[in-house]
């Protein structure tokens, strides 16, 4: 972890290299909860139960954030900490119903195989986008205080939006494209998906604007005065900067 933080943020002090290593001690585990929540909400969808893994995220986020406002002055920042470990594993916690009972099982090495063989372009695609969070922390890391707070702040959010869009109108549609594949409809398949990108390209281009327009006509004003107001030492050139 050292290591890590040292080449992740080379840009910070000393005293917050060493605090970011504390709090990356304690949020490694979060790993654990997302690996699980990812394949257990796999297993849902395939099961066409897409509700399910939904409200189990969001209620772990709500107790975790109601957690944050009221203990927060009380335990500091490594609570923070914790309580992310909390909202990774907990929702994964909740899916494992799904599992049922446990029966003996055993493992086939071919099967694996051929998993890790149809995963490769998923992998490579998802590793390919996962890495844009590390020239964020290393450039951020060089900028005011709060530089890569905001930005994960606004990373967060478009992260939210994207996330609402997945779930509501391309995971729903996935069963459906993996039968007519399968059934050799590909007629039926590429009409499928022409609808969904027609509607997700109207879909973003309204949020898109909606967000532009709000963005800059009423929060980021406000942004920069209550940085440069509630931030001691960040002058009104760094807020505009964040």
């Amino acid at each position: 972890m050292p290591f890590l933080i040292h080449i992740l943020v080379p840009g910070f002090p000393q005293q917050e290299k060493q605090l970011a290593v504390s709090l990356g001690h304690i949020q490694v585990f979060s790993f654990f909860g997302s690996a699980l929540y990812v394949v257990l909400t796999a297993l849902h969808q395939v099961r066409h139960r897409f509700i399910i893994p939904a409200p189990a995220l969001l209620s772990a986020q709500v107790v975790g954030a109601a957690v944050v406002l009221l203990e927060l002055p009380r335990f500091g920042i490594a609570l923070v900490a914790w309580v992310q470990v909390f909202v990774t594993v907990g929702p994964a916690l909740l899916l494992l119903p799904i599992l049922g009972k446990y029966e003996h099982f055993n493992f086939k090495f071919d099967f694996v195989k051929r998993v890790l063989r149809s995963m490769r372009s998923l992998s490579a695609g998802a590793a390919y986008f996962k890495t844009s969070e590390v020239p964020d922390r290393f450039l951020g890391s060089f900028l005011a205080p709060g530089t890569i707070i905001i930005l994960a702040l606004a990373n967060r959010t478009c992260g939210a939006i994207e996330r609402v869009l997945n779930q509501g109108i391309v995971t729903p549609i996935l069963p459906s494209l993996t039968t007519l594949g399968k059934a050799n409809d590909w007629p039926a398949f590429r009409a499928l998906c022409r609808k969904k990108v027609l509607e997700m390209l109207f879909t973003n281009t309204l949020i898109l604007a909606v967000v532009f327009a709000f963005y800059f006509a009423l929060v980021q004003p406000h942004t920069v005065r209550l940085i440069s107001g509630r931030l001691g030492g960040v002058s009104l050139a760094s807020a505009r900067t964040i």
